[in-house]
């Protein structure tokens, strides 16, 4: 499972990840997103059902890439019980 960290939400709602971390996620069997404290996870599956946007962005480093939003819904979870 990929595990990564995002640091806002697009429109409060949408973590934004680009298409290559996209491609990753889903051939390591998900991915896991965390945004302040809560913690959002996301199986191969359900990735396949989003797609990247239609904008290409520059990268400073390589090659362009496109952004995947995924809707983020923290899980429900008590670790204290």
């Amino acid at each position: 499972m990929l595990l990564k960290t995002v640091k806002k939400l697009w429109q409060g709602k949408y973590a934004s990840i680009r298409d290559y971390e996209h491609r990753a996620a889903i051939k390591e069997g998900g991915i896991e997103l965390r945004y302040n404290d809560d913690v959002m996870t996301m199986t191969a599956t359900e990735l396949l059902k989003y797609k990247p946007g239609n904008k290409e962005f520059a990268s400073k480093f390589g090659k362009p890439y496109k952004l995947v939003d995924l809707p983020f819904v923290p899980r429900e979870e008590s670790f204290d019980e």
